[in-house]
């Protein structure tokens, strides 16, 4: 997906997740474990930014600082697997399907979209994912 990107505005996007609180309180977001994505995918920081709120839920924005796409991927990477982990060990080890919120800025919405919101489905296909765009 982000191939087709023009890659000066990969530098300029953050990569932002918002977490849940289920998942704060297992220690997501803890120094420790923040430190270790950093550590071992060389971001360049992880901040949490509690001010971005979403009605219905509560929790926080996770922001993926680096210049460095691949970096920022890696650690998205990790963040997700953390998230699924969770995830079972909160559902005793059940399938289920875990809820998603990261934000696309303005200026990429169209691109995310594509002509006649093709490349959207093209993402559901793809991915098997349920995707709500707001």
């Amino acid at each position: 997906m982000l191939e087709k990107v023009d890659p000066s505005m990969r530098e300029i996007v953050a990569f932002r997740i918002f977490i849940k609180d289920d998942y704060l309180r297992e220690g997501i977001a803890s120094k420790s474990e923040r430190e270790e994505i950093i550590r071992e995918t060389g971001i360049d920081d992880i901040v949490m930014d509690s001010s971005i709120k979403l009605s219905d839920l509560a929790g926080q924005v996770m922001i993926l600082e680096s210049k460095d796409i691949q970096k920022r991927e890696d650690a998205l990477r990790m963040v997700l697997n953390q998230i699924e982990r969770i995830d079972k060990s909160l559902n005793n080890d059940r399938s289920q399907d875990i809820e998603l919120t990261t934000f696309v800025p303005e200026s990429l919405v169209a691109i995310l979209m594509g002509l006649k919101g093709k490349m959207i489905q093209k993402i559901k296909e793809e991915s098997g994912i349920q995707l709500v765009v707001n």
